[in-house]
């Protein structure tokens, strides 16, 4: 074989490596990073009815028998768990409602007709804080102040700044450990 035909070979092969290595990496994680932004933007803009509104009745009643926390958290117990409690790292199974204080419903879980998996630190305060004291099984009804859900930046179109949202969350059990 040709000296320059060992040379071509070898730089064949060291391109292949370098495309290998390095460049196919770079095109998979920009491949990746574009889906998760499109699926971000998606989930944003998705249309909200927020004229689904939980009856009158109920809101009346949505704070009477709360038990009120010193960081201004409310929440009643209406099915207690006896399962594990979650850890900040665990990511949990969940299925929600969430609502404003005049009964507007702004996402559910159950509209989707598929609980979420989350991590417990990786929402708004007032959820991990909750979370946090929830057994598997159990249901709370919850008010959370404004400056512990998305405080003065809110959150897209659908949560002004500064706003108090109301929840109820089944916490279904920890995902993994």
């Amino acid at each position: 074989m040709p000296e320059h035909s060992l040379i071509a070979f070898s730089d064949t092969l060291g391109l292949l490596n370098f495309f290998i290595r390095d460049f196919m990496p770079r095109i998979l994680f920009g491949a990746i990073a574009a889906l998760v932004l499109f699926l971000i933007f998606f989930r944003q803009n998705e249309e909200i009815d927020l004229e689904k509104k939980i009856p009158a009745e109920t809101m009346a009643s949505f704070f009477n028998g709360m038990q009120t926390r010193s960081d201004g958290i409310a929440f009643r117990i209406v099915r207690t768990g006896t399962g594990r409690n979650p850890q900040p790292t665990d990511r949990v199974q969940v299925h929600y409602r969430g609502f404003f204080k005049d009964g507007r419903v702004f996402d559910s879980s159950y509209r989707l007709k598929e609980p979420a998996i989350m991590q417990v630190n990786q929402v708004i305060p007032g959820w991990t804080r909750m979370l946090l004291e929830m057994k598997e099984g159990e249901i709370r009804e919850v008010f959370i102040p404004a400056d512990l859900a998305y405080g003065s930046m809110g959150a897209g179109r659908i949560i002004p700044p500064d706003t108090d949202l109301c929840f109820q969350i089944e916490y279904i059990k920890i995902y993994s450990r």
